[in-house]
């Protein structure tokens, strides 16, 4: 009987430790994971696409290389050009390849997958006992 007490007891512990894992794990996510404006970083390479046309185009790509309060200055990365762009004629702005918030959360999944494969482990019989 002291024995099943034990092993129960050993099974609540890691079940605890696991959720508390999660719940930390998400927390991270949430609170680490959130991503910047572009606004708030110069040299992110962005995508624009504007309200009206300007010079016949409706998007432009290249970095950020000024910020004020009223728009932004876009470099064009191959001519080095650049254009000056009012908040209020910007329809969207988009962030060239992966958000830091994106890499974070594939980051904390592979590793909490990792981590559960452990603690499941653990819990096979004639595996190794933590």
């Amino acid at each position: 009987m002291v024995v099943t007490q034990m092993v129960e007891a050993a099974s609540n512990k890691r079940e605890k430790r696991m959720r508390n894992f999660w719940i930390f794990l998400m927390a991270f996510v949430l609170l680490a994971g959130a991503p910047a404006s572009f606004a708030q970083k110069k040299n992110k390479a962005v995508k624009v696409t504007l309200r009206k046309l300007i010079d016949n185009q409706e998007t432009f790509s290249g970095k950020v290389s000024e910020i004020s309060d009223t728009g932004f200055v876009l470099t064009d990365q191959k001519t080095q050009t650049t254009k000056t762009f009012a908040y209020k004629d910007v329809q969207q702005v988009k962030q060239k390849g992966m958000s830091k918030g994106t890499k974070i959360l594939i980051f904390s999944l592979v590793v909490g997958f990792v981590i559960a494969m452990g603690f499941r482990a653990c819990n096979v019989e004639g595996g190794p006992h933590c």
